[in-house]
């Protein structure tokens, strides 16, 4: 039965009876529910703000997969129709059409140009050479080592699925990288392979995917020299375009400049600019408009974001408008795919695997080839690098990499969202018969791989970094940090003991807490943090145990100051009327101390006012940070400022 044929005009349908389309791999939509997709997408967005930002994607992802388990197995209302708008949008692929071209925008606009330059090479062979070279070497794995091709698999399938986790996402593996003090070309160079890596992944998915659909007629071997032919087109035609819409955005934001507009209309029309370059490329020209949105962003990047002007580049209007809208557009995509990943395999089991011989055969794609196919993949990844960096440095087109660094950036391969939403994508496009079980289990190959790299390489990057030796800090910077705290500390110490020797003589320093002054002012910790003297080390088993320990401590008093605020919210009548003077009392005290605070700048300005009086008070100026002591000696934050600011007193000139 077509989906036609189950959810239009059927009566049945509503908010307390859904009906399954199992053809849809989704229930049927409740008819004028669309104000339902609005919760799923504010679900998704907050579920992103709440997540810690070291592990952000993840649990956004394993939030939308708990999301979906309520929604599918009870029927929650409006809560189920939401995902289910989301999950029936059609076609499939309108999810990357929207969602990407701003995404990949961002991501090259980012980018650092001049030291993308200079590993340009090292990078287009890590994002298209490696690319056609793991998709092709998996293809013996899979078909004959795992023996798919008795399940229906051939060449093309396995290529579509190299192309589907070629897809790299090193946002995560950078801000560990910059976090921990590694060396800044592994950065560029991760973040030039997952920017080069999206145009490459998803130009193959196309060409393997119109393979895929006309496997009758065609196959792998007879189109290698098309396919040769498309992506040499596709690639030369995105180029063009994309140089060509980046000038065009230039002398636009010239006559923008020109007319006086507001920053806001600079950035509208960068949100715009990547919109058309792609459709412009990939429905007009029949090009790649993955690469010429990564073109127009890396044109953006070598000139000062396509010559922006200075208001807006001031006010950072571009740069926080782009990182709220990444921000959102991850969140609806781990979210999505989290929701359609557990949707997917929970309808596919019960279609696909239904007796218990097919269900082995689920057990062993999750916990038998998925880690092999991981393991070997990552491994191909190995040498491809340690081979194609020892070739490009004797051929001087590569400084070269140590053994270290190829192996964390072997590590640092994550694959993210394009790979999980070209999943969903290949998924419901399943046709039926032999190839909706091939399908099928791409998808769960796919979602499954992606769920290992976030699980393994992800929490490695760190610990990896410092077992490797990239953030080691050499002793002379070891050395200068321990100069720079001892001076600074002694600068502080001096300046206090030199205002403390003055108060008998400067009224305005008199009745100073200098207890709290010290304590306010003592930065041991901070600086220690900011400039470690030691050398960075992997957290062992006590320091995790001192780390538990004082989160500990730190429940131990949050459930203690809990209880006191329980018990005097549940204290008798007779004590309340204790707690009401209490707090009478300490009413009082606070105006009093806010009538001496008044009172004490009023003085303060008449004296400051007088240049005679100022000299005396501060023989190397300084009035304002005196003042900042004397009337807000209990806010931290003014008193360390106040505090180290303060110049030591200085002899007066000699006449």
């Amino acid at each position: 039965m077509s989906e036609a044929s189950i959810c239009d005009n059927n009566p049945l349908i509503s908010y307390s009876n859904r009906v399954d389309n199992p053809d849809g791999y989704n229930w049927c939509l409740v008819p004028d529910g669309g104000a339902d997709a609005v919760f799923f997408a504010g679900v998704a967005i907050v579920a992103m703000c709440l997540a810690n930002p070291r592990w952000d994607a993840l649990i956004t992802l394993v939030a939308g997969a708990v999301y979906e388990v309520f929604a599918f197995k009870f029927n929650l209302g409006h809560v189920s129709n939401a995902v289910s708008l989301w999950l029936g949008m059609r076609p499939s692929d309108i999810f990357v059409y929207v969602f990407f071209p701003p995404f990949l925008l961002d991501l090259a606009s980012r980018i650092d140009f001049y030291m993308l330059k200079k590993t340009m090479v090292s990078v287009l062979m890590m994002a298209f050479v490696m690319v056609v070279a793991s998709a092709l070497l998996l293809i013996p794995l899979m078909l004959y080592g795992l023996d798919l091709q008795s399940r229906g698999w051939t060449a093309a399938h396995v290529a579509l699925f190299g192309a589907m986790i070629a897809s790299t996402d090193a946002a995560s593996v950078s801000a560990a990288l910059r976090s921990g003090g590694g060396p800044e070309i592994l950065s560029v160079l991760l973040e030039g392979e997952s920017l080069l890596n999206d145009a490459s992944s998803l130009t193959l998915f196309e060409i393997f995917s119109k393979i895929v659909a006309n496997s009758e007629n065609v196959s792998l071997s007879h189109e290698l020299s098309n396919i040769t032919v498309d992506i040499l087109y596709a690639s030369v035609t995105a180029l063009g375009i994309g140089m060509g819409m980046g000038l065009f955005n230039k002398y636009v934001f010239l006559w923008l400049q020109h007319r006086n507009i507001p920053p806001q209309a600079e950035v509208a029309f960068t949100v715009a600019g990547s919109y058309l370059c792609y459709y412009i490329t990939q429905v007009w020209c029949g090009g790649s408009g993955v690469i010429a949105v990564v073109v127009y962003g890396l044109y953006g990047s070598s000139t000062l974001t396509w010559g922006i002007s200075s208001r807006a580049r001031l006010e950072g209007t571009f740069k926080q408008f782009w990182v709220v809208l990444v921000f959102m557009i991850n969140g609806l995509i781990f979210f999505y795919v989290g929701a359609a990943a557990v949707n997917f395999t929970w309808r596919a089991s019960d279609t696909l695997f239904t007796d218990k011989t097919q269900g082995l055969e689920l057990v062993l794609i999750v916990f038998y080839k998925l880690p092999i196919i991981y393991l070997a993949s990552f491994a191909m990844r190995l040498a491809f690098i340690s081979v194609s960096f020892t070739v490009l440095k004797w051929m001087h087109l590569s400084d070269g990499l140590t053994w270290q660094e190829m192996v964390f950036v072997t590590v640092g391969g994550l694959r993210g969202s394009l790979s999980l939403v070209l999943a969903e994508a290949v998924s419901t496009a399943a046709s039926a018969g032999t190839d909706k079980r091939v399908k099928a289990e791409i998808a769960i190959f796919t979602t499954g791989y992606v769920m290992l790299t976030l699980l393994i390489n992800q929490p490695l990057c760190g610990p990896l970094l410092t077992v490797l030796g990239l953030n080691k800090v050499k002793q002379e910077q070891l050395h200068m940090r321990h100069q720079v705290k001892s001076m600074f500390l002694k600068y502080t110490t001096t300046t206090i003991e030199d205002l403390k020797a003055d108060q008998e003589e400067d009224e305005m320093l008199q009745g100073v807490d200098w207890t709290v002054v010290e304590g306010h002012t003592d930065f041991t910790k901070e600086l220690d943090l900011t400039l470690p003297s030691a050398q960075p080390s992997v957290p062992t088993y006590s320091t995790m145990r001192e780390r538990l320990c004082g989160w500990n401590q730190l429940a131990g008093r949050t459930l203690a100051s809990l209880h006191r605020r329980l018990r005097s919210c549940c204290t008798s009548p007779g004590r309340d009327a204790t707690r009401n003077e209490t707090a009478e009392e300490a009413q009082g005290r606070l105006k009093s101390a806010a009538i001496l605070n008044r009172t004490t700048r009023q003085s303060m300005s008449l004296m400051l006012a007088s240049p005679s009086r100022r000299s005396v008070m501060w023989p190397g100026g300084g009035g304002f940070e005196a003042e900042a002591v004397l009337a807000e000696p209990n806010k931290a934050r003014g008193m360390r400022r106040s505090a180290t600011m303060l110049p030591a007193r200085t002899p007066p000139a000699k006449a």
